[in-house]
C-alpha cells in the first residue's frame, strides 16, 4: 500500500489491467488443467480396459490353440464349429483393434492438451516473472523518484532557511546602523549605503511627504547610469502608497503599470514600489527602477521591503523625539 501510494493514477490503473490479464490466464490455465486430469483419467481408465481386454485375447487365443486340435477328431466333420470359431476369434482381433485405435487417438488427444498446458503454464510463469519485474521495476522508481523529489524539497528548505536568516542578520545590522544615526539625514545616508549593498546594478529612491503631506521629496537616492527619479508629486499620486502594499510593474509599457513610469528619458522601464509607514500613517515609498522585464528576485524585493520597513521605523522615532524636544523647548513648565 505505501509503494503503491507513491505511484500516479496512470501508473496504479497499468498495474491494474496488468494483474487482471495475469489473473484471467491463471484461470483459463486452471480449467485446462482440469480438462487434462479429467483426460488422464479417461486415459487411465481406457489403458486398463486395453490391458484387459489384451488378456483377454492372450486368454483366447491360448483357449484356441487348446481347444482347436479337438476339432480334428478322425471321421468327424467339424468344419462348422472351427469355421464359427475362427469368426469369433477374428471379431475378437478387430474389436481388440479399434480399442486400440480409439486409445492412441484419445492418447494424441490428451498429449496435445497437456503440451499446451504446459505452454501456457510457461507463458504465464514468464508473464508473472515479466509483471513482478515491471511492478518492482515501477516501485522502485516510485521511491527513487519520491526520494529525489524529499531530496529537492529538502534542499529548497535549506536555501530558504539560509535566505531567511542572511535577511535576519542583514536588516539586524541596518537597524543598528539606523539607531546610531541622531537626525533624518544620516539616517538618509545609511539608507543610501544599504541599497547600494542589496541592488547595486539598480536605481533607487526613498520619497517621503512632507510635514504637509502634500508634498513628497526624494530623502535618500542610489543612482546607476543614466536613470530618472520618480516624478510623483504628492503621496496620493504614488499608487503603493495609495493601496499600502508592495507592486510590481514588469514594463512601463504593460496596459497596467504605473503611469508615472512612462515616457522617462532613459526608455521603457520596470519597478518595484515599497510604500513605507511611520506611524499609523503610510507616508513614503521605496521606488526601485528596473530594466524593462527584468524585476529583481524575491530574496532581493524581500531584502528592499526590510530596508523600507527598518527606515520606516528609524524615521519615526527620530520624528519623535524632534516633536518632544520642541515641545519641551517651547513649554513655559520646562
Amino acid at each position: 500500500d505505501q509503494a503503491l501510494g507513491m505511484l500516479a493514477d496512470g501508473e496504479v490503473e497499468e498495474l491494474e489491467v496488468r494483474s487482471g490479464r495475469m489473473l484471467e490466464q491463471g484461470n483459463q490455465m486452471t480449467d485446462l488443467w482440469d480438462e487434462v486430469v479429467a483426460d488422464a483419467d479417461r486415459w487411465a481408465a481406457g489403458t486398463s480396459l486395453a490391458s484387459e481386454l489384451a488378456a483377454a485375447g492372450l486368454a483366447m487365443e491360448e483357449a484356441s490353440a487348446a481347444f482347436l486340435p479337438s476339432f480334428n477328431t478322425p471321421g468327424v466333420d467339424n468344419s462348422g464349429v472351427r469355421e464359427q470359431a475362427w469368426a469369433t476369434a477374428t471379431a475378437a482381433v478387430d474389436t481388440l483393434a479399434e480399442v486400440a485405435s480409439v486409445l492412441r487417438t484419445e492418447q494424441a488427444e490428451v498429449a496435445g492438451r497437456i503440451a499446451a498446458a504446459d505452454d501456457l503454464a510457461g507463458r504465464n510463469l514468464r508473464s508473472a516473472v515479466v509483471g513482478s519485474a515491471l511492478v518492482l521495476a515501477v516501485v522502485v522508481l516510485a521511491m527513487g523518484h519520491t526520494t529525489l523529489v524529499e531530496h529537492r524539497d529538502q534542499r529548497a528548505r535549506d536555501a530558504e532557511r539560509d535566505q531567511e536568516r542572511a535577511r535576519h542578520a542583514f536588516e539586524m545590522e541596518l537597524r543598528n546602523g539606523l539607531e546610531m544615526a541622531a537626525t533624518e539625514t544620516e539616517a538618509h545616508r545609511t539608507v543610501e549605503r544599504a541599497l547600494a549593498t542589496v541592488a547595486p546594478a539598480l536605481c533607487a529612491d526613498v520619497l517621503m511627504a512632507d510635514s504637509s503631506r502634500t508634498h513628497v521629496e526624494t530623502v535618500a537616492s542610489r543612482r546607476t547610469g543614466a536613470c530618472s527619479g520618480s516624478p510623483v508629486g504628492s503621496p496620493t499620486d504614488c499608487p503603493a502608497v495609495r493601496r499600502g502594499h508592495v507592486l510590481s510593474f514588469a514594463s512601463s509599457e504593460d496596459l497596467d503599470a504605473c503611469p508615472f513610469l512612462r515616457d522617462r528619458a532613459e526608455g521603457a522601464v520596470g519597478a518595484v514600489c515599497i510604500p513605507m509607514s511611520i506611524g499609523s500613517q503610510t507616508s513614503g515609498v521605496l521606488h526601485v527602477t528596473t530594466p524593462n522585464r527584468e524585476l529583481p528576485p524575491s530574496e532581493t524585493v524581500a531584502l528592499l521591503e526590510s530596508i523600507a520597513r527598518a527606515s520606516s521605523d528609524r524615521l519615526g522615532m527620530l520624528r519623535a523625539m524632534a516633536r518632544s524636544e520642541a515641545q519641551a523647548a517651547t513649554d513655559p513648565l520646562t
